[in-house]
């Protein structure tokens, strides 16, 4: 009997102590696994399919504090942009390049978003961002790709004639950039645009006209590359008023969009703005109402159909909101804006500003249309509907600024607003901010600057208003 439960405790204590072995294996295993970084990239990975991009983020960075190596520094930034935090994308990518300054991934990446927030908000400093960093991918000692050469001599191209302003020969550097991004990398159709809007720019345009052609009959492979060929081409026969050999080339670039979405939008956006100026000339030359009505239908049936197709759309619904308002249906341009700011935005990837710029500029048509409808009423002899349209008015001016609160075009309509309101001084302090806005942004808007100066006219400050002017019309020559 003794025997048998010392047989019996033995095989309990050999049980336990192999549990206790087992229990304490899977904890080494798990401390191990957890200062693999893969361990963590794993988690990474799963959680960013499952769109929790914050908690990707994290695990990236648990990989990158476990192993020192920048390019999860690089998933990080990618995690965070896909969440919308564009801002806090850029510092990961920066932060990469402190530790590795070689890594391109991370100069692409930066360069890319950089380019975007320049092309939307169109301002000098975002453009200085983007010169920045090209020369900084241009310094490495990486050995870089004929495309990644060229994509950074694009950009930097790009940059430098968009800061033209800011120096005499950044134009002419620019052009330079471009000439070589596109003998670098010839078969990036992007590149032969770039370089064919240029030389449209400066007047060069039988050599824009040329490269253009050859852009088209170079891509005959339905997608991107052969639909952005063609309407490139189009738009760039269309400012020069060949409207006959434009139209076919703004249809042929939505054929050739094939199953790519995004070519396909612009192509039709495109097309649908062709029409839209047709239209206009078509009434300013008062031609048949039988004549200029179809262009006017056709824009609109191409834009309707793609708000039907895509609700979310918002390039439809803004060249709707113009069409309208062009055509004089301002409780449409307002009745356009609230359909698709009812449905909110999605706040994610580098499309969260794109989507941010959408809501704001639908915000200010809507103010614009509700502004002159009040306006109307007043005269009228309507108080209360003058009233109530330049209540909504100032409200949509108040959600615009929620969305960018110093963009030149927010504070004009601010301006505006209050003009409407009899305002004229509180008026001008937005007009300047805007005018001064405006200038830092490396343009000018000559309908803000024309009512500023129209404003102080009225309240008797002529030499204000002619030295506004003539400071204007010396930039406008210093600089095309």
């Amino acid at each position: 009997m003794a025997k048998q439960l010392n047989k019996n405790l033995i095989v309990a204590l050999t049980i336990a102590a192999f549990g206790v072995i087992l229990a304490l294996s899977v904890v080494m295993l798990q401390r191990i696994e957890r200062s693999d970084p893969k361990y963590f990239v794993e988690l990474a990975e799963r959680t960013a399919k499952e769109g929790q991009w914050q908690q990707a983020a994290i695990f990236y960075n648990r990989a990158w504090g476990l192993s020192n190596d920048a390019k999860y520094l690089v998933f990080v930034g990618d995690m965070l942009l896909e969440g919308g935090e564009v801002g806090r994308a850029l510092g990961s990518w920066e932060q990469a390049l402190v530790h590795q300054p070689g890594l391109l991934d991370a100069h692409k990446r930066l360069i890319d978003v950089r380019m975007e927030l320049g092309e939307l908000y169109r301002d000098a400093n975002n453009w200085e961002n983007v010169h920045e960093a090209t020369l900084a991918m241009l310094a490495v000692d990486t050995e870089r790709s004929p495309q990644q050469e060229a994509f950074a001599r694009d950009a930097n191209g790009l940059a430098l004639i968009a800061l033209r302003r800011r120096a005499e020969d950044n134009a002419t550097k620019g052009l330079l950039e471009l000439e070589k991004a596109f003998e670098l990398a010839p078969e990036v159709v992007k590149y032969g645009i770039d370089l064919a809007m240029e030389y449209a720019r400066i007047s060069r345009f039988d050599e824009a006209e040329s490269l253009l052609r050859k852009l088209v009959a170079e891509n005959t492979t339905p997608g991107l590359s052969a639909s952005s060929a063609r309407l490139s081409l189009a738009r760039f026969l269309a400012r020069q008023q060949k409207f006959d050999e434009a139209g076919p080339l703004f249809s042929e670039s939505v054929a050739f969009a094939g199953e790519d979405e995004d070519a396909r939008i612009d192509a039709e956006i495109g097309n649908a703005v062709f029409l839209s100026v047709r239209w206009a000339r078509a009434r300013r030359d008062k031609l048949p109402e039988e004549e200029a009505q179809p262009y006017f239908d056709e824009a609109e049936k191409i834009l309707t159909d793609q708000v039907a197709r895509d609700p979310d759309n918002f390039k439809a619904y803004r060249q709707l909101a113009l069409l309208y308002k062009a055509s004089s249906r301002l409780q449409d341009v307002i009745d356009i804006c609230e359909k698709r700011l009812a449905r909110g935005l999605v706040r994610k990837g580098v499309k969260a500003t794109q989507n941010r710029v959408d809501t704001f500029m639908l915000m200010l048509n809507a103010s614009e249309a509700a502004v002159v409808l009040g306006l109307r009423a007043g005269d009228e002899g309507d108080s209360k509907t003058r009233d109530d349209f330049l209540s909504k008015a100032e409200q949509y001016v108040v959600d615009a600024r929620g969305e960018a609160p110093t963009h030149p075009a927010v504070l004009s309509q601010a301006g505006r607003v209050k003009l409407a309101r009899g305002q004229d001084r509180a008026a001008i302090e937005d007009l300047t901010a805007a005018h001064d806005a405006y200038k830092n942004f490396g343009a000018i808007n000559w309908e803000n600057t024309m009512i500023l100066a129209n404003t102080h006219l009225r309240l008797n400050e002529a030499g204000v208003a002619r030295l506004l002017l003539e400071n204007v019309l010396e930039e406008a020559a210093r600089v095309r």
